[in-house]
């Protein structure tokens, strides 16, 4: 094999790859015959002492016999928590997709072209971390699978716990699981077993077909060896400390464009760094032909950590521990990952323990991502503009697995208030998606009987994370999805459980018609205040009561566009916000200021704060008359307010385009947003107001966040006018543009192969071409029909709200 080569002789830096085992999408339940199935082991245990040893691998094996080759064989197949297959050896996919405590998603996968006519043979690996995590709903290592008329899961099948995989080790970070430590000298130790089928099915809730494509997979390879390094010889450390010596171990650097793939037995230890150029969701496989016994660590980041090119292993407390390790085998070995998948741009490994030569063959990484095709493109007289856009584009996809995550590197977690945003942007640049859908079912499958929503998916039962904004921000995203995909059969599906939950809020109002917080509830909104040493818990303020106003007024709305029907009538949804509304006026707004003003907790004293969030919130959700109304408005200007961080911004962006303010908008969006693009970084950070980049959050600031992407949906959404018209079953078009300082500004919005809404806008005229079936709403009323329509600014009444 090659040795890896100076980039001119390198293979191609990236190829789409697809899974051996296709999946394939059903709509309907399968009716599973097979029984789950464990390692006796652990059937034993947990029979005895009802608990399990964490962190479990077990290899599940099976010989069958297939007499003719049919042109289709379909396998459902699931696991705790997560699978890897195989097919007479051949890699056939990994799954399943996350699910909940209520939901366990099971996948179908076409094998009939893995199969041969006679023996064959069935691998599974399954990992189970048996502790909850962010990630997954776990309670030890099990697998169902079925491919009727071949085999199913039952006591005919072999199981091996997987000795190469050590179970003792720290977390890799509290939220994602355990870090993977392998000894691939131990393989050949496995000891098999006839499996233990479960007397009773497991307690997941519904087993339910897989509801998304199978994912995008890239096979990218590396764009620069960007350190290379001697340190100390010496044994490794032990795992427990392994981390935090990784921080300040001793390098040495060395020249990265000295290196010819050769590792010598020079006494030290080697290390070296890997930028792939781009934010990376999945596994990393290196190969190399080294000795037995080497170690090798491995460390994932985004960025250096030092002026000599590291990354930061170890992070304050205990909960992020960014390393993996692997011991290796006599000759050629492929380490990477094995199940788990990691977020990173560069990656460091670091050789210990080398008694003879060793050889780099080749490094690359997987990327798992959701399959998006970006169908709205914009572009404008200022290329600043149009990067941030394709940035918060690619932010989004690199965040976007089987469902929508906060970030890729640290957590993976699917936060639904980080939907808020990751919903309408995503919407905005790639269209409405079956992960649409699928995220709005997996956040009300965990609703309580009280109709209260949590707001991380799934949640641990150690945890407690009910944001109140969380639960009213869900009817706000239920209103975008349907106004872009114009799913009435989801939204009748989910608007019940939406009405539900408002029914919760209804009950924490007290005498004034305002919300009351539950006492011990973290009353989370945005990242600027906790970043500024605010708190609203067990406080009055007027957000989340602006929140339940707005999304009252929603959710009539939202049911007389779908036409599906609410619980209870219209007017009484309209009759709460009423009183809600009048209320908040009453007790938050400051006639003297023309600002509302809530009362928070400044490092544990009561004090009263005034913040740009509170202001856009109250005018979306149009609390009081003009006279109020015009002050909020100009509030937003008020450069002495507490500004939100990326986050919240979007709720400030929104008021600013209702309100006629869009000039200023651009404004804050080349101030922040521009900061980042100016750093050279990729993707959009995490912190970019009060704190920034990596530096945020102790240190531990993510670099690719979902819940910073406004820009992506303001801008097309208000430069060139294009939003979904109220009633327009995805057909109709509300058509506001507004060039503001810009020259021109030009996109285009992909509704089929060879159909697209475009709009070309300069200072003297504008150009707007509809396809057939599809039609435009201006300001006055007026509807423009399929074709292409020259309209002059005079044309075009802005209808800003006052």
């Amino acid at each position: 094999m090659k040795t890896i080569l100076p980039n001119a002789e390198r293979p191609p830096a990236s190829r789409s790859i697809a899974e051996a085992a296709p999946l394939i999408i059903e709509k309907e339940i399968f009716p599973f015959s097979a029984a789950w199935i464990t390692h006796p082991e652990v059937a034993e245990r947990r029979q005895k002492e009802q608990t399990c040893e964490e962190n479990l691998f077990c290899e599940f094996y099976r010989q069958f016999n297939c007499d003719r080759l049919p042109e289709s064989i379909l396998l459902r197949i699931t696991a705790d928590s997560c699978y890897r297959l195989s097919i007479n050896g051949k890699e056939a996919g990994f799954g399943p997709i996350r699910g909940s405590a209520a939901l366990q998603y099971f996948d179908t996968r076409e094998i009939a072209g893995l199969l041969r006519r006679g023996r064959n043979e069935i691998k599974v690996l399954v990992h189970s971390p048996v502790r909850e995590n962010f990630t997954a709903v776990t309670r030890f290592p099990a697998l169902l699978a079925e491919a009727p008329g071949l085999f199913r899961t039952d006591e005919t099948w072999q199981v091996s716990l997987c000795p190469e995989f050590r179970r003792d080790v720290p977390v890799y970070t509290m939220q994602i699981g355990f870090m993977e430590m392998c000894d691939l000298r131990k393989r050949r130790e496995r000891e098999y077993l006839p499996a233990a089928a479960l007397p009773e099915p497991l307690p997941f809730g519904a087993l339910t077909p897989r509801d998304i494509p199978a994912p995008e997979i890239t096979e990218c390879r590396p764009e620069k060896l960007t350190a290379v390094a001697a340190l100390p010889a010496g044994d490794a450390p032990e795992l427990s400390r392994l981390a935090e010596f990784l921080n300040h171990e001793q390098w040495t650097a060395l020249n990265p464009e000295d290196f010819n793939g050769k590792i010598l037995p020079s006494g030290n230890s080697t290390a070296l760094v890997w930028d792939f150029g781009k934010v990376l969701n999945g596994r990393i496989q290196l190969e190399v032909n080294a000795p037995a016994g080497t170690v090798v660590d491995v460390v994932y980041g985004e960025t250096p950590y030092r002026e000599d090119g590291r990354l930061r292993a170890a992070f304050p407390g205990e909960f992020y521990r960014f390393t993996d390790r692997y011991i290796l085998d006599a000759g050629y070995n492929r380490i990477g990952t094995t199940l788990f998948e990691r977020g990173f741009k560069f990656a460091e490994f670091i050789f210990r323990n080398v008694a003879d030569a060793i050889e780099v063959i080749g490094i690359r990484a997987e990327n798992r991502v959701y399959p998006f095709r970006q169908k709205c493109f914009f572009r404008c007289s200022d290329e600043r503009l149009n990067r941030i856009y394709q940035q918060c584009a690619e932010t989004l996809r690199a965040c976007t697995t089987d469902v929508f995550t906060d970030c890729p590197w640290r957590e993976r977690a699917f936060w639904i208030n980080d939907l808020l945003v990751e919903n309408r942007t995503s919407l905005a640049l790639f269209g409405a998606e079956p992960v649409h859908a699928r995220a709005l079912r997996l956040a009300f499958s965990q609703q309580r009987p009280d109709g209260s929503v949590p707001s991380l998916c799934p949640m641990p039962k150690h945890e407690n994370f009910v944001f109140p904004a969380t639960g009213l921000f869900l009817v706000l995203m239920l209103m975008d999805y349907y106004r872009y995909g114009g799913d009435s059969e989801t939204v009748g599906e989910l608007l019940p459980k939406a009405e539900h939950l408002l029914e919760h809020f209804n009950t924490l109002l007290d005498d004034e018609g305002l919300i009351g917080i539950t006492p011990g509830i973290w009353n989370f909104i945005d990242w600027s205040f906790e970043l500024n040493g605010y708190s609203f818990n067990n406080c009055r303020e007027s957000m989340v009561n602006s929140l339940y106003v707005l999304a009252l007024r929603t959710i009539v709305a939202l049911a007389k566009q779908s036409g599906c029907r609410l619980k209870r009538p219209p007017e009484f949804h309209l009759a709460q916000s009423e009183r809600t509304a009048k209320a908040i006026v009453k007790r938050f707004y400051s006639p003297e200021t023309g600002l509302m003003i809530d009362d928070v907790l400044f490092h544990s004293e009561k004090q009263q704060l005034p913040s740009l969030i509170a202001q856009a919130l109250a005018l979306l959700a149009g609390i009081g008359d003009a006279a109020v109304r015009e002050k909020l408005k100009n509030s937003l200007a008020d450069e002495s307010l507490l500004k939100p961080e990326l986050y919240s911004y979007s709720f400030v962006l929104q008021a600013m385009a209702r309100h006629g303010m869009i000039r200023k908008a651009l404004e804050i969006i080349r101030r922040y947003w521009g900061r980042i693009l100016d750093s050279g970084y990729p993707t959009i950070f995490e912190a970019g107001v009060h704190q920034f980049g990596k530096e945020a959050f102790g240190g531990a600031g993510s670099m690719c966040h979902g819940f910073a992407t406004a820009p992506a949906a303001f801008l097309p959404e208000n430069i060139l006018g294009l939003t979904p018209a109220a009633g327009g079953n995805g057909k109709r078009f509300a058509f506001r543009p507004a060039l503001e300082d810009l020259e021109w500004a030009e996109g285009e919005l992909n509704l089929s192969a060879d159909a697209a809404v475009q709009v070309r806008l300069t200072g003297k005229e504008i150009r707007l071409t509809l396809p057939e079936e599809y039609s435009a709403e201006l300001p006055d009323g007026r509807i423009l029909q399929a074709g292409t329509h020259q309209l002059g600014w005079q044309d075009i009444n802005r209808g800003i709200i006052s």
